[in-house]
């Protein structure tokens, strides 16, 4: 990577930082435009997968209405066929960096959390927008709420606190130029134990899709640990869940009816999970 980036229309960034590489080998780093103000730069490479996700988030952006998710400033299109999307710079942490605080939160809090990012898939979903790749690691925190979680401090959390990144597995309306080519070459993409089973079959993300993942991401925020085994990957996963449906039996929360709506989240069958919309109102019911 060059110690400059100019985007599509015309604008111009130092490249300051390195941050991290994500598992897809998307490059992450801190940028800085002529006025001093920071940027985030996320930066495909240009291989044919590369090319997809860059094709899917930018299509994703597009079409996103939530004020509150990460706001895109720009586009890089390189010689050298790196693709790119400039970012808004929001610092934080995810919710994999903070999982010891976070368990050691309490129940209510938990739920508070879980229900701000109901919040946020709802207003991607009322736009035909899945997400396709919810996990702990793309729930992001906002500095200002990590720094109080770290302290030890409990305020309630707001949706304002909490973010969702990466679109790169989006779909829009169903459509998906990233998915058409997992599905044409017999694929599967995204983070194992948050895919839904109909993911075998499909090949497309889906707002049910999202929702199974959202579940996995509460039990494990809610019970500290995954709903299913992994030792025998995906294929395993799909067995336990398509011919046997039945989940661990952790200590019962008795928390007005949490309980029972992961259970539904988790429903092998997609037509009967709930929404993102009846999810959160059951979170907030519960609070």
């Amino acid at each position: 990577m060059t110690s400059e980036v100019n985007t599509r229309n015309g604008l111009h960034f130092l490249v300051q930082d390195h941050l991290s590489t994500s598992a897809s080998g998307a490059h992450h780093f801190r940028l800085m435009d002529p006025d001093g103000h920071h940027y985030f730069g996320k930066f495909q490479p240009g291989t044919t997968l590369g090319k997809l996700r860059y094709q899917n988030e930018t299509m994703a952006f597009t079409h996103v209405q939530d004020d509150e998710l990460e706001g895109i400033v720009d586009y890089v299109d390189r010689d050298d066929a790196t693709h790119g999307v400039i970012l808004e710079l929001v610092e934080g942490t995810d919710l994999y960096a903070a999982i010891e605080k976070l368990l050691a939160l309490p129940v209510e809090e938990k739920i508070a959390l879980l229900s701000t990012v109901a919040h946020h898939l709802e207003g991607l979903h009322s736009g035909n927008i899945a997400h396709g790749d919810i996990s702990l690691r793309n729930v992001m925190l906002k500095k200002s709420y990590e720094n109080e979680l770290h302290q030890g401090t409990h305020r309630r959390i707001t949706s304002k606190d909490v973010l969702l990144v990466d679109l790169a597995l989006a779909s829009v309306n169903s459509i998906s130029p990233y998915w058409f080519f997992i599905e044409q070459n017999h694929g599967l993409s995204g983070s194992w134990i948050y895919m839904p089973p109909e993911m075998l079959h499909s090949k497309m993300s889906s707002p049910a899709g999202d929702m199974y993942s959202f579940g996995v991401l509460a039990y494990i925020l809610l019970y500290g640990k995954e709903p299913f085994p992994m030792e025998y990957g995906i294929d395993h996963v799909a067995y336990l869940v398509k011919k046997s449906y039945h989940l661990p039996s952790p200590p019962p929360l008795d928390f007005n009816g949490v309980e029972e709506l992961v259970f539904h989240l988790l429903n092998p069958e997609s037509r009967h999970r709930p929404s993102a919309r009846e999810t959160k109102e059951k979170l907030y019911e519960a609070l």
